[in-house]
């Protein structure tokens, strides 16, 4: 009986290993394990704070899809759904700057008997962060309106700061904005948004470059235009005794200026600020500011802090005075004659420099009578007058000088022949 139930036990156990085996066989001959390429999948980024916080950033976006297999029987894999699975990018591993591989850990796949054939990788590219600060420019274009003067622009803030991926930001060498200044007749004030360039000017642009502050306040101011409109030298005072201000050379001589219709048809002339000439006797090169008109623009400026060059050329005054000559005299008397001048004055009128003029007196001025080939009676002779050097004669008064002959005679004493005598030194 024991034997009987040995047999029927070892029966029993070779039974289960036949039909564990004969299991084996139809799963997998029925189910057999596989694998399955899903192609597609999301991929997410994770905790990109904490690699910002550890002062490190991305460069570029990493790939937005991956490709993942997926091994398991076949019903189960059958079963798994692309949609329902993500790839994550968990950037809390990363430590270091550079060009990394990062494994995906890949959520959502189900059943949980299905399992990754091997686990993805993505390269990332991984720079430190850096701030830099960059000036900002306006660039204007289109024709400039004619007739009116467009000045440059007034920016608010000239200078940005941009923080990011180190690598794109060392490329960043300005921001702008550009301003269509086709037929604008008015001040233009408005806000733009900064686009980031390069020294090569080309555009920069990145999620990974931040612009603390993405706009710009521009103003630009728009006037009307007056050309060549001249200065005008303010001076005061008087020059030095007998000197006077012979011309004024102005440098640059005109200007164009801007400014609201109104004001500036009002303005014919620019005038310089106060030139004191008082006492000079010399020239004056002096450089000058012009006096500032409120609301008018000079030339390129939006302020009238402009200057210009005057030359103040200084001559000595000439002037004319009058002398007296109470001696002529007599030249060629007539042999066998007395002469006798009647009128005893001659006044004569003399033009000079003033220094010269003023040191001068009656004996700088000779007159003399010519009497040569005259005769018995009265004459009116025309003086013979010489002035000193650089002095011009006027004229004089008497213009003609009235002289008598009077023949000697026997009975003429000594006395009077004397007499005579005396009134003509070349007397013979």
């Amino acid at each position: 009986m024991s034997r009987i139930m040995d047999r029927n036990g070892v029966l029993k156990i070779v039974s289960v290993i036949i039909a564990f085996i004969l299991w084996l066989y139809a799963v997998s001959e029925l189910n057999p394990e596989v694998t399955r390429p899903l192609s597609d999948i999301e991929i997410e980024i994770e905790n990109e704070e904490i690699l910002i916080n550890k002062g490190f950033t991305l460069v570029k976006d990493p790939p937005s899809r991956t490709n993942i297999r997926v091994r398991g029987l076949g019903n189960d894999v059958s079963k798994v759904k692309a949609d329902n699975i993500k790839a994550i990018i968990d950037l809390s591993k990363i430590e270091k700057e550079g060009t990394q591989r990062l494994a995906l850990r890949i959520d959502g796949l189900t059943p949980r008997e299905v399992r990754l054939d091997s686990v993805p990788e993505v390269s990332i590219e991984v720079n430190r962060i850096r701030r830099k600060t960059i000036p900002v420019e306006i660039e204007l274009y289109g024709q400039r309106p004619k007739d009116y003067y467009v000045h440059d622009p007034i920016i608010n803030p000239q200078s940005i700061t941009i923080v990011g991926a180190e690598s794109l930001v060392d490329q960043v060498v300005k921001g702008a904005a550009e301003v269509n200044i086709e037929d604008v007749e008015d001040t233009l004030n408005l806000s733009l948004p900064i686009t980031l360039y390069g020294d090569d000017n080309k555009k920069i642009g990145s999620k990974y470059i931040e612009l603390l502050q993405e706009y710009v306040l521009v103003s630009i101011p728009v006037y009307n235009l007056k050309t060549r409109v001249p200065v005008t030298p303010t001076l005061i005072g008087e020059p030095a005794e007998g000197y006077v201000v012979d011309s004024i050379t102005v440098s640059p001589s005109d200007f164009s200026i801007n400014g609201e219709r109104d004001l500036i048809n009002n303005v014919s002339k620019l005038i310089t600020e106060e030139i004191d000439i008082t006492g000079r006797n010399k020239d004056l090169n002096i450089s000058v500011a012009l006096e500032e008109i409120q609301g008018i623009y000079i030339d390129k400026r939006l302020t009238n802090d402009v200057k210009v060059n005057v030359r103040i050329n200084l001559i000595e005054e000439t002037i004319q005075r009058s002398f007296e000559i109470d001696e002529i005299e007599l030249l060629n008397i007539p042999t066998g004659y007395t002469a006798q001048v009647l009128d005893e004055k001659i006044t004569i009128v003399a033009k000079g420099k003033y220094s010269t003029m003023n040191m001068l007196t009656a004996d700088a001025f000779t007159a003399a009578l010519n009497l040569e080939g005259l005769t018995e009676g009265e004459h009116e002779l025309s003086p013979q007058l010489v002035t000193p050097t650089n002095v011009t004669k006027e004229g004089t008064e008497p213009v003609k000088i009235r002289v008598i002959l009077t023949p000697i005679t026997p009975s003429t004493n000594e006395n009077e022949g004397a007499q005579d005598q005396t009134a003509g030194p070349n007397n013979p």
